[in-house]
């Protein structure tokens, strides 16, 4: 026998720790995130910035909420409606106390305008937040020397000469060369910054004291020599901020999330390459040192539907074409020439003028489906 069973109330909330709770805590934000979005569909909230067709409106991570709309009065207006009828129906509360407002590209008087509107503080460059610190512009040494204050704090609490070689080791490696691990995953660091810290590092390994240095017992190039090579393993802080940098742009190269797409508008040309301009972005210039390293070990996996250039990404050889062949007239008249342009209903159709260029190559198997970088 079925019984109706009207809708009912819940008297009290989950408490905290409880397994279902970031269940729900997820499905809300996916209702607020599919209503910001909406605002936006509908004209009723307009972006910060365009690139492409491409505009961020909000991000998500844990607990936080980053939203980028123009500081209009018919957007703040609309969003602030939007994030009050949340609030009512989840039960939550936004802490405007802890939360911070950034503004750019206005007048102070706009800017107090816009404070007062939404009741909340505008904050001020440089923030911090989960350890990166975040500025406009180039990242200075003084944007990111707190991280030379960390070390030297850290070994001023440590009674290093008390300590044995093997545990000087182990707090290098567990500790000292990972502080700066998140600022390191998003920025160059400058070399100068990372001079300093390999000095106090180096200093401490062998003396105990970040600041007295010992006569050279072992090159620091080999102490730095991987672990299963017989020598102590320690990671050049260089190689580990190139390291985290090309994970991201290989994500930024592989992702279809609005923030990759984003980034890849903002930084490439309209042929779809990486531009070596100077950009004013405290991030373009590490993703461009780890694009340099990254893109002589790319190769393709060749669809049906092929996004790839035929000069300037390496499908056919070990080399981009551009590099074997050079500018020529017929190159510069057909710069932006796809790979797709190239395929007839899944097979190689090459033309006549191109021919003569790519004759000493094997050409590769199509396999069908979605391009596939490797």
């Amino acid at each position: 026998m079925e019984a109706h069973v009207d809708f009912f109330s819940v008297g009290r909330g989950l408490r905290q720790g409880v397994p279902l709770s970031p269940i729900l805590f997820v499905l809300m934000e996916d209702v607020l995130s599919i209503n910001i979005s909406a605002l936006m569909e509908k004209g009723e909230m307009q972006p910060m910035v365009m690139k492409n067709g491409i505009h961020p409106t909000h991000l998500f991570f844990a607990d936080d909420v980053f939203i980028f709309c123009n500081g209009g009065k018919k957007s703040l207006k609309n969003l602030f409606k939007l994030l009050d009828e949340y609030q009512v129906v989840s039960s939550q509360i936004i802490n405007k106390n802890k939360s911070k407002l950034f503004v750019d590209g206005n007048s102070h008087i706009r800017r107090k305008l816009i404070s007062n509107t939404i009741h909340m503080e505008v904050a001020k460059f440089p923030g911090k937040y989960f350890g990166v610190y975040l500025a406009p512009g180039k990242v200075t040494s003084a944007m990111v020397w707190h991280i030379v204050e960390v070390l030297q704090s850290k070994l001023a609490a440590w009674k290093g000469n008390l300590l044995s070689f093997h545990d000087r080791l182990v707090l290098v490696k567990s500790v000292l060369s990972i502080l700066s691990i998140y600022n390191m995953s998003v920025y160059r660091r400058p070399s100068s910054v990372i001079k300093v810290c390999e000095k106090i590092i180096r200093n401490f390994l062998w003396t105990g004291d970040g600041d007295t240095r010992k006569f050279k017992t072992l090159s620091w190039k080999k102490v730095c020599t991987p672990y299963e090579e017989g020598v102590l393993g320690i990671k050049r802080l260089k190689v580990v901020n190139q390291s985290l940098l090309m994970k991201l742009m290989w994500r930024i190269l592989n992702s279809d999330e609005e923030w990759a797409m984003f980034l890849s508008a903002k930084f490439q040309d309209r042929y779809g390459q990486w531009t070596s301009n100077w950009k004013q972005s405290t991030i373009w210039k590490g993703l461009k040192w780890a694009w340099n390293a990254l893109k002589d070990d790319i190769r393709w996996k060749i669809g049906d539907v092929s996004h790839i250039s035929v000069w300037f990404d390496i499908w056919l050889g070990e080399n981009p074409l551009i590099n074997d062949i050079g500018y020529t007239d017929f190159i510069k008249n057909n710069i932006g020439l796809k790979v797709n342009s190239l395929l007839s209903e899944g097979h190689w159709n090459i033309p006549i003028e191109l021919q003569q260029y790519i004759s000493n190559y094997k050409l590769p198997a199509v396999h069908g489906g979605v391009d596939i970088r490797l």
